[in-house]
């Protein structure tokens, strides 16, 4: 499976940008720090629900913009995302009454709250 990210990968031309982001989610967000790491690009992430296998790429280098979370979220312990991002000087935003889908399940005017809180953060 890694072959086949590295494979589509090398079909972009990531020198032809001043500025790359990857927006992630999920799994999603181990599969972008995995290709940022092993082709060493410089990009910046943002991290939407990480996973705990996502941890080992959430370094100080300025690489990282943010990890976001909901308190509820049952795929990541959200107190030891907070530990290790301010352990390397990352933002973290850990948003209450939400889980891995950073919605709230009735409110939608919440719903409208996190979404313009992560756009802000890009």
């Amino acid at each position: 499976r890694h072959e086949k990210v590295l494979e589509q990968a090398k079909k972009i031309p990531f020198e032809n940008y001043e500025e790359v982001v990857f927006v992630s989610k999920s799994f999603g967000t181990y599969v972008a720090g995995w290709l940022a790491d092993t082709c060493s690009l410089k990009v910046k992430q943002l991290y939407l629900t990480p996973l705990p296998e996502t941890f080992p790429y959430i370094k100080g280098d300025n690489s990282v913009i943010a990890a976001v979370t909901g308190v509820n979220d049952y795929f990541t312990d959200a107190q030891a995302l907070q530990e290790i991002c301010e352990k390397e000087g990352v933002l973290c935003l850990t948003i209450p009454e939400v889980g891995h889908r950073l919605e709230h399940p009735t409110d939608f005017n919440r719903n409208y709250e996190i979404l313009k809180m992560v756009t802000d953060l890009i």
